[in-house]
Parts: structure tokens; sequence; C-alpha cells
């Protein structure tokens, strides 16, 4: 993972983010989500707010993904 972070109250922002798995398809939704959620967790965030980098490579080069936001549970 390649991105900005900065601290706004309780939520965490990524911005310019870029995630890179061992291949094609081969990094799930699922491990994403644990992996910002224990990042959240690290940090002592409610949230995290990303704003993905634009495409360099992939099915849609050029494209800049919506922001996601995401709940940390402290309890997970």
């Amino acid at each position: 993972m390649i991105t900005s972070m900065t601290q706004e109250g309780d939520t965490l922002i990524l911005r310019g983010t870029h995630i890179e798995g061992p291949g094609p398809g081969t990094l799930g939704i699922g491990e994403i989500r644990e992996f910002v959620r224990e990042i959240g967790r690290q940090q002592g965030v409610r949230s995290v707010k990303i704003f993905g980098g634009t495409r360099t490579t992939g099915a849609t080069p050029g494209r800049t993904p919506h922001p996601i936001v995401m709940e940390v549970n402290e309890d997970d």
C-alpha cells in the first residue's frame, strides 16, 4: 500500500491510496477491509476515510475511485 496518512479528529484520512496485491484479483475486499481496520485500530481512530489514487494500470487506467469510509470496531 502506498498512501498519505493524516488524522482529523477521530478519523484517519488516507489520500492517493494505491493497493497492490500479488496479482490481478488476488487481494479481496475482505483482506483490504481487515488491513484498513487494523491500521485504524493501531492509530486509535473510530473511522478510516480512503481517497484512492488515480489508477495507472489495470482494467480502468485513468479512473479515480470514489472515497470509501470504514468504521473501526475495537471489538474485532
